[in-house]
């Protein structure tokens, strides 16, 4: 690799690791919601005393891979011409026991638990939109659409890798290699990027309270190492100035005279 093999040790390790672990916390979110959709009550205890367990399962089956590089060999990596990335070889016999477990905890299992909650979430908004016309009320979409997105999203970015592990790689014989083995897989795995860097995105632009989270930890950074210019996000306004006069004529609102507040 262009880059040495350090980094390429590194960047192979550390990629078995992000992308099971970005997989298995899109599952649970997407199947959490359900839950909650569900049985609120029963699923918001739940999850206030078991999230940090939860979390830190979810990163324990993250090392399946990296551990069983570790154990079988080490040092079986290769650059991949097709993706332009080191990738782990693997060729050695204790994979035809090992990589099906993998494969079937860290991706079939959390690609079919997303598929089938969105699908239960949609025909849970459905039947709420319903109910919620018939009593004149509505139905928050934040969290349902940060939900859906996410789903769609990961759907779009896993699917085509995963189908090219599972289907095209073991069982498509193309010789000499051809659009499939070239182009497909070079393709998937770059779709497969999608779900890493589009999370933060998402969660920005569907829910606002994320919005504000984010406002307040960028206010917070940027106080503490330029104290002296100031909030990025915070109001112009000095205290005791009238509020009123910074605001445009069309979204003032009018004073009562007769008040005496």
């Amino acid at each position: 690799w262009v880059l040495g093999d350090v980094l390429g040790y590194l960047f192979v390790y550390l990629q078995y690791i992000a992308y099971p672990a970005g997989v298995l916390f899109v599952a649970g979110l997407v199947t959490s919601k359900v839950f909650i959709l569900w049985y609120p009550a029963t699923t918001v205890a739940f999850l206030k005393w078991s999230r940090n367990y939860i979390v830190c399962a979810i990163w324990t089956m993250s090392f399946y891979f990296p551990v069983a590089f570790l154990v079988v060999d080490k040092d079986n990596i290769y650059f991949d011409y097709k993706i332009y990335s080191p990738l782990y070889n693997i060729t050695s016999d204790a994979w035809k026991h090992l990589k099906p477990a993998g494969l079937t905890i860290l991706f079939i299992i959390p690609n079919l638990l997303v598929i089938f909650s969105t699908g239960v979430t949609l025909v849970m908004i459905g039947k709420s939109r319903k109910m919620s016309k018939k009593s004149g009320g509505s139905v928050r979409w934040q969290g349902v659409m940060a939900v859906l997105v996410t789903a769609i999203v990961f759907c779009v970015s896993t699917l085509p890798y995963t189908a090219y592990t599972l289907i095209i790689s073991p069982f498509v014989d193309e010789n000499p290699p051809g659009i499939l083995k070239i182009q497909y897989k070079r393709y998937a795995a770059f779709l497969s990027l999608l779900n890493l860097m589009s999370n933060a995105y998402i969660y920005s632009y569907t829910i606002a309270s994320y919005r504000t989270f984010l406002r307040s930890r960028i206010n917070l950074v940027q106080a503490f190492f330029f104290p002296r210019r100031g909030l990025l996000y915070s109001s112009t306004i000095k205290r005791g100035e009238d509020t009123d006069k910074t605001r445009p004529e069309s979204s003032r609102i009018p004073k009562c005279e007769t008040c005496d507040f």
